[in-house]
């Protein structure tokens, strides 16, 4: 049976990942994609993952002659701040929202797909949308609408970010001319992406299946 996108779009950059050790940050190489209908196991990870608490340097100001008001002291973060996990997971969501829209009018030439991703990522989604495009097919939403990805974990380094998450995908792919269901497979998917911010723009370069299991039930399990 076909995988689902969510499935399909992780699986399909494992190959990529092998660039990917020095962004992980301790993260294993995963297995080799499983069977039909079955599930990635993980590789047991390298260490633990970056801690993103700021430490604070604490400032003694001298004392003044004049009478004003003291300003407090200064904090200087060391590592991301939270306000870059909230950018980076408002970029994350928005990328997958726009991913998903474009497969209901498919269209492979499509210049703004390069805006929100690089590298692999942007191959596989212009694939995929060509393979569309091919079978005279598109994506048809069910009652719960664009699957949205949950987010479960972030790690921001300067310019790149992993994101840890969870996607329910039970997206349908049906012929246009016909209606025809070419793929009504549901998924829910522990996906791994990682993220490149290219000047003042985050961009999606690489996701990986962790696990995937055939329901609509998520990942906490």
């Amino acid at each position: 049976m076909s995988r689902s996108h969510a499935e399909r779009f992780a699986v399909a950059n494992r190959v990529a990942r092998r660039a990917m050790v020095a962004l992980v940050l301790g993260l294993a190489l995963l297995a080799g994609c499983g069977g039909s209908g079955g599930s990635d196991e993980p590789s047991p990870a390298a260490g633990p993952a970056t801690s993103t608490t700021a430490d604070t340097t604490s400032t003694t100001q001298a004392p003044s002659t004049a009478s004003s008001t003291s300003l407090p002291p200064a904090t200087v973060p060391t590592t991301a701040a939270p306000d870059s996990e909230a950018e980076v997971k408002a970029a994350y969501l928005e990328i997958m929202d726009e991913f998903y829209r474009r497969l209901e009018h498919p269209d492979p030439t499509d210049p703004t797909v390069s805006q929100n991703h690089t590298g692999p990522s942007l191959e596989q989604v212009k694939d995929r949308l060509a393979d569309l495009v091919r079978d005279g097919a598109a994506d048809v939403f069910t009652s719960r609408g664009v699957p949205r990805p949950q987010v479960v974990g972030i790690e921001v380094q300067g310019d790149e970010a992993m994101v840890r998450n969870c996607i329910v995908d039970d997206v349908i792919v049906r012929r246009i001319k016909t209606g025809e269901i070419l793929n009504n497979r549901v998924d829910s998917v522990l996906i791994e992406s990682a993220l490149v911010r290219m000047g003042s723009r985050w961009q999606l370069k690489d996701q990986v299946a962790v696990r995937s299991w055939p329901d609509a039930n998520g990942c906490s399990r």
